[in-house]
């Protein structure tokens, strides 16, 4: 409960800034691709933080890495108090975003991971990750009004107070004694990545990264083109989805195994993303939900694929790469802006669904778990 509640406090203020595109094309005056410029490095600081979190996610002082990540988002949050345009100080500071987020989510994973019953890690990486995501319909919905009558300031205030709430939290985290297991300890982050296994879930993952970018990032300002104003229905809906898919069907994924569930959800990925080029007759909210749908089975399905048969001492690691998959992919928004600055909206939605469809045939093609695993 306390991990729980520390990571829904983290994701509050993680997901006030789902609004800043929103921010950045209505108060700053931003088009696609300086919107992509900037949202884009968060993926980038994410990824480049991958390597220090998986030296230190499988050792002991998880609580303290937790605690840095959070100082780090309560720092970045007031410093966009003083950002009036797109320039240098904002790609920082949503940089500063990407890296804290990738060093508070994916330690909180190891830790829920070594708290999985046996046989449940699917429903276990599913109830962590909920906790979060739902703060994704949480968070938007009481700072989207804020934001439209005193301006985004509010916004990040708020974020700012989220931060030092998972903060204090963290510092009341103790850690399992079955995290530092020494069977697989010896495996670097590197060794763990070279395996085929780790390459393929991450090629894949970052194919619905990519996706998942996509639907956060440009859902926004291509809803503005077509005079929708209030994207906070996207996140509302989408988020109610993926709670439903979890908790009500969270048993699914542990019952036909991890690998065909991230299939299947990838399908749904190609046709909901594909889908986007009807928004103006679809609306935000049933988009969103429709999205939901397939991120609630792909996120713990993912989780769960990509630790099944490993070590206690490696899962960290291993959940690290995993994670770098969704986070890296989200980097395309950079090149994805000026698609849809030249090209148009449903372009660019039509190539992220082309990348879900070939992620869905890489995990389709080689078994990653059991005994026909390919390594």
């Amino acid at each position: 409960m306390l991990l729980l509640g520390l990571q829904f406090a983290f994701g509050v203020a993680f997901s006030i800034f789902v609004l800043l595109p929103k921010i950045l094309a209505s108060s700053l005056h931003a088009g696609p691709e300086g919107i992509g410029l900037v949202m884009s490095m968060f993926a980038f600081a994410g990824v480049a933080t991958v390597p220090f979190v998986g030296a230190r996610v499988d050792r002991p002082g998880r609580a303290r890495l937790i605690l840095g990540g959070t100082a780090l988002m309560f720092v970045a949050s007031l410093g966009y108090l003083a950002v009036d345009h797109v320039g240098p100080l904002a790609m920082i500071l949503r940089a500063a975003h990407g890296a804290a987020y990738t060093i508070v989510f994916v330690t909180g994973s190891a830790f829920a991971a070594d708290l999985s019953p046996p046989g449940r890690m699917a429903r276990t990486m599913a109830l962590y990750g909920s906790s979060n995501l739902v703060t994704n319909a949480v968070a938007p919905l009481f700072a989207e009004p804020l934001i439209d009558r005193f301006g985004p300031w509010t916004a990040y205030v708020g974020a700012a107070v989220a931060s030092l709430v998972a903060g204090a939290l963290a510092t009341r985290l103790v850690e399992t004694a079955r995290a530092h297991d020494a069977t697989g300890a010896n495996a670097s982050l590197g060794a763990v990545m070279r395996r085929g296994r780790a390459l393929r879930i991450m090629v894949a993952i970052g194919f619905a990264g990519i996706a998942l970018g996509a639907m956060f990032t440009f859902s926004q300002p291509m809803a503005l083109s077509l005079g929708i104003t209030h994207v906070s229905g996207f996140f509302v809906a989408y988020t109610a989805a993926v709670i439903f898919v979890r908790l009500a069907l969270g048993n699914v994924i542990d019952r036909v195994g991890p690998q065909r569930a991230c299939v299947g959800s990838l399908c749904l990925y190609v046709v909901v993303v594909f889908s986007m080029r009807f928004l103006g007759t679809f609306g935000l909210s049933a988009m969103g939900a429709a999205f939901g749908v397939a991120h609630g089975f792909l996120f713990p399905a993912s989780m769960s694929l990509a630790i099944t048969d490993l070590p206690p001492a490696e899962r960290g690691r291993m959940l690290t790469l995993t994670n770098a998959g969704f986070i890296g992919g989200g980097a395309f928004v950079l090149p994805l802006g000026g698609v849809a600055a030249h090209a148009g909206y449903p372009t660019l939605f039509a190539l992220c669904a082309a990348g879900a469809l070939a992620a869905a045939a890489l995990l389709a093609r080689w078994p990653i778990a059991g005994p026909r695993a390919v390594p």
